[in-house]
């Protein structure tokens, strides 16, 4: 996995260590699964809430301001 992707990985997962909650019902495996992408290529945040619509359509990864929250938690 790219190293800039860490930073993506631990913004969904969250880090109990610092108490930060990740996404709900998201774990390491259904991640990776639902985003092979992280293992191949750079992303940001913006292209993972973009496959996430994309791909779920009316479902979303989490609501946004969540992600966001935990992206800013997680620098």
């Amino acid at each position: 996995m790219p190293f800039i992707n860490y930073i993506i990985y631990k913004t969904i997962l969250g880090d109990k260590s610092d108490s930060v909650s990740g996404i709900n019902g998201i774990g390491e495996k259904t991640l990776l699964k639902l985003f092979p992408q992280l293992k191949e290529r750079q992303l940001t945040l913006q292209d993972i809430i973009q496959i996430s619509s994309e791909k779920f359509k009316e479902k979303s990864l989490a609501p946004i301001p969540e992600i966001l929250f935990n992206r800013i938690l997680a620098i």
